[in-house]
């Protein structure tokens, strides 16, 4: 994964660590792509279904390449649809100057599902508005957290 897609991800990783919520990633698990190789697409598909499951809130992170492009993968496309049908709440962290670039499936989701549609770039710089959601979340369904800890424990 280029560095340009890689930061903002462990970025926001260090925010939601830092509320005291479970983070559950693929980023993490193989290494930002480093062991993605020692995975089959049926390992992926599980393990990131029944992580969808057992969240409560799902963060989509779409960062830019070096041209300005809105990275769009599969996965995260998946993912977003599966949050929506499971009635997770959605936060999408979209740079301001790509959020056009957004499909019409992912503008419009907030017809069929709760989310909120930050800046990525603000939130780099100041994390207050990111952080303010995610302590409300975690407080809102702190008997999860306090049960998923238990069971990684």
């Amino acid at each position: 994964m280029s560095a340009e897609a890689q930061t903002p991800i462990q970025l926001i990783h260090a925010v939601v660590d830092s509320v005291g919520a479970c983070l559950l990633s693929a980023h993490i698990a193989e290494r930002f792509g480093e062991d993605t190789h020692a995975y089959t697409p049926a390992q992926v598909t599980t393990r990131d279904f029944q992580w969808m499951v057992a969240s409560s809130l799902f963060v989509a992170i779409l960062p830019c390449d070096s041209a300005g492009n809105l990275i769009k993968t599969d996965g995260t496309h998946v993912e977003l649809g599966w949050a929506s049908a499971l009635g997770r709440p959605i936060i999408v962290l979209a740079p301001r100057q790509a959020q056009h670039q957004l499909s019409h499936l992912v503008k419009g989701l907030g017809t069929v599902a709760t989310v909120s549609l930050l800046c990525l770039e603000e939130v780099m710089r100041d994390d207050t508005e990111l952080r303010t959601l995610l302590v409300k979340h975690v407080q809102k369904h702190e008997s999860i957290y306090e049960a998923s800890a238990q069971r990684a424990a």
